[in-house]
């Protein structure tokens, strides 16, 4: 937040009662899909995560679970930012964090655990976002794509203004009360102890 960060605190919704703060990291890939995604909207990001810290360590999202012989797996994934799940070609990422009060992040962390107990189950949803482009739901408990995941938990301890569904990476940016926390040109060059200072009042 720089010199101005008791400003953003409360343009992010901080203040004696909303006091905890939930991260949410924008990044541009480099993988096929994610060119797929970013032609196909012009947007900015094509991948979207959820961190309850200020490290981003872990982050929570859909995408890729693991590289092996085999190749890419999609589903629910657990992460951190200088992962060497996000390749060799710098990420560019955005991090934006809102303030919710104390009950509201209980039901945030509280349904993410479904999610950690049941990440076994859970695929990546591919048809969820071609239904964003027709302005269709995704209803599906099973399925997952990143930017749905982020609002359907951001959605437990905020007001959102549609369906999880609805939401693309890029969209998160408009939530009420998010405010730009930090930003670079590679996310595994991300400095945790700059975004801490950002707290330092």
């Amino acid at each position: 937040f720089g010199s101005e960060s008791d400003s953003a605190l409360e343009a992010a919704g901080y203040s004696s009662e909303c006091k905890y703060p939930v991260f949410v990291l924008l990044t541009l890939g480099h993988t096929p899909l994610s060119k797929i995604i970013t032609g196909a909207t012009g947007d900015q990001f094509s991948h979207a995560s959820i961190s309850f810290t200020p490290t981003l360590d872990p982050l929570y999202s859909f995408g890729t679970k693991k590289l092996d012989s085999n190749g890419r797996e999609l589903g629910f994934l657990i992460d951190k930012p200088n992962s060497h799940l996000w390749g060799d070609i710098p990420c560019s990422y955005s991090v934006y964090v809102t303030f919710v009060n104390k009950e509201n992040y209980e039901k945030m962390k509280e349904r993410l655990n479904y999610f950690v107990k049941n990440k076994d189950k859970l695929k990546y949803d591919f048809s969820g976002l071609v239904r964003i482009f027709f302005n269709i739901k995704s209803t599906t408990e099973k399925k997952w794509f990143c930017s749905r995941f982020v609002a359907e938990i951001l959605s437990q301890g905020k007001d959102m203004e549609k369906d999880a569904s609805l939401y693309r990476p890029d969209t998160l940016k408009g939530i009420s009360n998010a405010c730009l926390m930090i930003q670079g040109d590679n996310i595994q060059q991300y400095n945790a102890d700059e975004a801490k200072k950002a707290f330092e009042r």
